[in-house]
């Protein structure tokens, strides 16, 4: 029995304090900056995205190459396309499996690559000699 009354209060507490954050307009405040940042997480995703899909220096790009010489090929060629942070999510993805900025970015990214690297070997397939 003391437990129902204590999840009432509860309850009733978090009513209350969801009230007062819409009376003073904080909810609303936070609805908006959230959604702000889904829309800058979603411009960020698919500039990557784009970049990725064009890159030359990904397509032409070997895990024998060092990560030193990856990150000065793709700063040079992506620097005028892609925002700082963009190229830092970029990095991260693929040097570092977990340390992206979203999950939501990361396997855009990688799926993009993916995607890359199959265009690639089917167009390579298309010209070897059957």
């Amino acid at each position: 029995m003391a437990e129902a009354a204590d999840t009432s209060v509860g309850i009733a507490d978090a009513d209350g304090v969801v009230a007062k954050l819409k009376g003073n307009g904080v909810l609303e405040k936070l609805r908006t900056q959230a959604i702000q940042r889904l829309e800058h997480d979603e411009g960020l995703r698919h500039s990557i995205e784009q970049a990725v899909r064009s890159s030359k220096t990904l397509a032409s790009w070997s895990e024998k190459q060092p990560n030193r010489q990856l990150t000065s090929d793709l700063h040079s060629e992506l620097g005028t396309e892609l925002s700082r942070e963009a190229l830092r999510a970029l990095w991260r993805v693929l040097s570092e499996p977990e340390a992206g900025l979203t999950q939501q970015i990361d396997d855009a990214i990688r799926a993009a690559m993916c995607e890359r690297h199959a265009a690639l070997l089917q167009h390579t397939g298309d010209h070897e000699p059957r």
